[in-house]
């Protein structure tokens, strides 16, 4: 571009632009011109419609008109034998000569009837070929023009179709190029901090679970040191959890695990101490009828109400520890 003038890139420029507006308005021209000759379409469709309503009715004019000529037939056939039957009758029983002048004056009657009823069938049936005649004519005309109207508009809107698709064609290459040109900000985690994450995690179970011995020198404190550290991996979550989802399905499955050894610990300490030595007795039709977890929380609980002292004092039968613990709600 930089090596050619700029008077002849004006004149490019100047070139195209002309074209572009031609081809703009002789593409308004054949939209409109389509829509013509659609509306034209449709108008001789509405009257091919109704000549074809018009065949229908003349189809069916035709059809009584054969039944009606059949029921003439008929007629005219049963009054020729009847007119047969009175003839013989009549020859046979004539004797005078005024009996055969009257026999030939009633059949040249009848055969005046029989030709004027004959005359006037072949009448109908004449009018009703040259109707269907002209009806077939005028539907062939119509179906022969609206097969020009369709051959001459298919190539038309074959080309608009095609150039309408190289137009979506050439926007969807224009927003490719302009998605490609931004930049993608998203990022995600790295896996060397989720690694780090659950280094976090069982560095605290470690010392969790490792203090175990020291809960075991002190018998009355454990429930208080296992709370320490419980709010202290609480504080360390809370902090690990802003990291990613994966963090927070593992501390909270870390959290339910540390709290079932907290609680086991906890049962094993009671058991350990001399004034229960009772409490192994009971301790498996706990287990049997609540589970095992769920005897250590209620063997804890028994601890901390007002039915410790008692059982110290005065340790009491299996029934009553029994009817004692479900009128507690254990």
């Amino acid at each position: 571009m930089e090596g050619l003038p700029s008077g002849d890139v004006q004149a490019k420029y100047q070139k195209l632009a002309s074209e572009y507006s031609k081809l703009r308005a002789h593409v308004k021209v054949l939209k409109k011109g389509v829509i013509d000759e659609q509306a034209k379409s449709n108008e001789l469709r509405d009257l091919l419609k109704e000549k074809e309503k018009a065949y229908r009715k003349g189809e069916l004019e035709i059809d009584s008109l054969n039944f009606r000529n059949q029921q003439l037939t008929r007629r005219v056939s049963v009054l020729q034998e009847e007119l047969d039957a009175l003839q013989q009758k009549q020859s046979k029983k004539s004797k005078n000569k005024n009996d055969e002048k009257h026999v030939p004056s009633t059949s040249l009657g009848a055969a005046l009837d029989y030709g004027l009823l004959k005359e006037e069938l072949q009448k109908k049936i004449i009018e009703n070929a040259q109707f269907a005649s002209q009806l077939k004519l005028s539907l062939e005309d119509y179906q022969k023009i609206i097969n020009e109207n369709e051959n001459k508009y298919k190539c038309e809107i074959a080309r608009l179709k095609n150039k309408n698709q190289e137009l979506q064609f050439a926007l969807e290459e224009a927003a490719k190029e302009r998605n490609s040109s931004t930049p993608n900000k998203m990022q995600l985690p790295s896996g060397n901090q989720l690694a780090s994450c659950n280094g976090d995690f069982f560095s605290e179970g470690g010392s969790l679970v490792g203090s175990e011995d020291a809960l075991s020198s002190t018998d009355y404190n454990v429930n208080e040191q296992l709370c320490v550290k419980m709010q202290s991996l609480e504080q360390s979550l809370k902090v690990i959890v802003k990291t990613g989802s994966l963090a927070f399905t593992c501390a909270t499955s870390f959290r339910h695990a540390m709290q079932r050894t907290a609680q086991d610990v906890t049962l094993s300490l009671v058991l350990k101490m001399p004034h229960f030595s009772w409490l192994p007795k009971v301790a498996p039709e706990l287990i049997v009828r609540y589970g095992a977890y769920v005897s250590a929380r209620a063997v804890v609980s028994f601890l901390e109400r007002d039915v410790f002292q008692r059982a110290v004092e005065q340790p009491p039968p299996h029934a009553a520890l029994r009817l004692e613990l479900f009128s507690l709600g254990i």
